[in-house]
This record gives structure tokens, sequence and C-alpha cells, in this order.
């Protein structure tokens, strides 16, 4: 422990860390940060493929839905989207 006196004369103790354990603390933290990285990596078999490529796992599957989502997200954003359609921000495109 450190020991400083305080500006009326006691000693204040205050704990001191030692190189060693801010080393193994910091060591600590970027081998956790290091495996949560390394959670998400992960490849997808040719045996899946049919699965992930099969048509309720398609976007554009409701052709419907899509364009009244585009309508209400461009009447709300007043943005031109990627397809071209412009909106105005009243709901009135």
């Amino acid at each position: 422990m450190k020991t400083s006196t305080h500006r009326l004369g006691a000693p204040v103790r205050r704990p001191a860390l030692s190189r060693i354990l801010v080393r193994r603390l910091l060591f600590i933290l970027l081998l956790g940060a290091a495996a949560l990285g390394g959670v998400g990596c992960t490849g997808v078999q040719p045996w899946e493929r049919a699965s992930l490529a099969s048509y309720p796992m398609r976007p554009d599957r409701d052709p419907l839905a899509l364009a009244m989502g585009e309508h209400i997200f461009f009447s709300r954003e007043s943005s031109t989207g990627g397809r071209g359609v412009g909106g105005s921000g009243c709901g009135c495109n």
C-alpha cells in the first residue's frame, strides 16, 4: 500500500495496482473479447443451402407487402429509396 500525507498531515493509504495485475486483467479482457468475436463465425454446410435458398426465405416473396412497406417507409422518412420511388413526407405520393 502506498501512503501519502493529507493536507492536515494525517497519512492516507491508497491501494496500488501492480503492473502484473493490470497486465493480467488486460489479457483476460482481450481474451474475452476475442472469444466473443469468434462466436458468430460459422459456415453454411452444403446440405443447409437448399433450405436457405427456398421460397419462404426470400425477402421479396410477397410483392404486395413489399410495396406497402416501402410506401409507408418513404412516406414517413421523406426520402428516396433504392427503387426510384420518391416520397414527400405527407403520404400523398
